[in-house]
């Protein structure tokens, strides 16, 4: 079977493309069939059966069926639902129309994200993995994931690098790659059919800019309105399909192995993915792991509503504790720091959508099974980069690795309780952060009956002093902690003077 990394998936008509580099370094272009489904919930006095009967004599509908699904995260029931397998991704708003039209729907599930989302879900393989495949007359018929789980170094992609103006005429690039740089200067169809040149001759796999999708976009118009064919994509296209665009930002602050990260965990194309806000990173997964568990995704509308008094909110929604620092110069300081504190909260509390509230119920939650994974993946690169010395290539893609991880596993605390979050429970934020409270004022008092001064806390670290004080005592108050709390904490840094002053008002 060959081998390569999957560098690309898009979808286009009634067919997904996917775009490979092969072990080899060749240029693979793969398609298969994909036909979407979508389920829908009958109105009362509708039946499955009904609804099936209905949409089966729309054209665009392949197939409709009964089928059980579960309704809600907590899994206690399932619901006969109808699911309707459309021809292709673009026939999708069209079918829902009709559906709504013969008034027989009550509402439509798994129909969003994006059907390229839902592709990759199906397929169950993250962008940018190394893999092996079987196909005829390039139709995918199989493909596996052959990654090494913990790989460490990026895939082999070929990155170029350009500056170009984002509207306006383009008389100037500047590229940057492996290759060297280079600066493109004269009149404008002589500058962009260099441009293509260069593209052609290195033929990269990711193109990277400053805002790189209006940058293209300008780029094309200037061609077509000086009648050049310019050509960016690698079947001749002026679009630059079979290459991924990445905004040059986003590759500066994760870098090739953060960017993968971010695809891992989103299931979703890079070329989608590298800019998203990591909220949109977390509904992703959380949409792909409810598909898996059998459980109906529902459109973006808030999740869990509840009913809450005002004493309640008193006590109930207070964020993070931080204390006041003690104003002045201090000696012989000790900062001890929670690591990942709220992901670890989350875990081994079991703290999920379901889990918390007056409805709650006992089973594994459905944000732990997706933090566990992830968070021991993070803690895995950032304990491996004190392995490599400061300015080697693999300290750096550790740290890029566990950062992206790290962004993005807070975010799955802070999108808990928000608006936008389609299984929202602002509970379970709360929850989170009560946890984290009682920790917090549980550790200080540990310290405390050590003999320690606690001179500032904030959220997940605690600032403490003791007369003569060494390292190994900050080491044991620290084991002593997580003993205790059940979280681990680590003695983060020290500091033989501090000044402290008062906090902001």
């Amino acid at each position: 079977m060959p081998k390569g990394w999957l560098l690309d998936a898009v979808i286009e008509g009634p067919y997904a493309t996917l775009w490979l580099r092969d072990d080899d370094g060749h240029i693979v272009k793969l398609r298969q069939r994909f036909r979407p489904h979508i389920y829908a919930k009958p109105k009362r006095g509708i039946s499955v059966e009904e609804l099936c009967v209905a949409f089966r004599e729309h054209s665009s509908v392949y197939e409709a069926e009964s089928e059980l699904r579960y309704a809600s995260l907590s899994r206690r029931k399932q619901v006969e639902v109808a699911r309707i397998i459309v021809e292709s991704a673009d026939e999708i708003k069209k079918v829902e129309a009709y559906g709504r039209e013969l008034g027989i729907v009550e509402e439509f599930y798994d129909d969003d994200p994006k059907p390229i989302q839902w592709y990759l879900y199906r397929l169950g393989i993250p962008p940018w993995s190394h893999v092996e495949w079987r196909s005829r007359d390039d139709i995918l018929t199989e493909m596996r994931c052959i990654d090494e789980e913990l790989r460490l170094e990026p895939p082999p992609f070929k990155p170029l690098i350009f500056k170009v103006p984002i509207e306006g005429e383009v008389k100037r690039i500047t590229v940057k790659d492996t290759e060297g740089d280079l600066t493109l200067e004269g009149s404008e169809e002589r500058v962009l059919e260099k441009f293509q040149a260069i593209v052609e001759e290195r033929d990269p796999d990711l193109l990277m800019a400053d805002d790189v999708d209006r940058v293209l976009r300008n780029l094309i118009e200037r061609a077509e309105e000086l009648g050049l064919e310019l050509s960016l994509g690698r079947m001749g296209e002026r679009k630059p399909k079979g290459r991924v665009s990445i905004d040059l930002r986003a590759y500066e602050d994760y870098g090739l192995t953060g960017l993968e990260e971010r695809g891992r965990f989103a299931l979703a194309p890079v070329s989608l993915c590298h800019s998203w806000a990591p909220g949109r990173l977390v509904d992703s997964r959380h949409c792909y792991e409810a598909w898996r568990l059998g459980i109906l995704v529902p459109s973006k509308r808030g999740g869990y509503g509840y009913i809450s008094t005002a004493l309640d909110l008193i006590h109930s929604d207070r964020g993070g504790l931080v204390l006041s620092p003690k104003v002045g110069l201090h000696e012989n300081i000790g900062v001890l720091d929670f690591e990942s504190m709220f992901p670890n909260i989350i875990v081994r509390h079991n703290v999920s959508y379901e889990t918390v509230g007056p409805e709650a119920v006992e089973q594994p939650g459905f944000l732990p099974h997706i933090v566990k994974g992830f968070l021991e993946r993070r803690l895995y690169f950032k304990h491996l980069r004190d392995h490599y010395p400061e300015g080697s290539r693999e300290r750096l893609w550790c740290e890029q690795r566990q950062l992206a991880l790290k962004l993005i596993l807070v975010c799955v605390y802070g999108y808990s309780g928000c608006p936008v979050n389609r299984f929202a429970y602002v509970k379970v934020f709360q929850e989170i952060n009560r946890r984290a409270r009682e920790t917090l004022v549980k550790s200080m008092n540990i310290a405390m009956k050590r003999g320690f001064e606690v001179i500032y806390g904030d959220s997940d670290s605690l600032f403490v002093k003791r007369p003569n004080a060494t390292k190994e005592d900050y080491e044991a108050l620290a084991r002593e902690i997580e003993m205790k709390t059940g979280l681990p904490i680590k003695f983060e840094r020290h500091f033989r003077f501090l000044v402290l002053l008062p906090r902001a008002s």
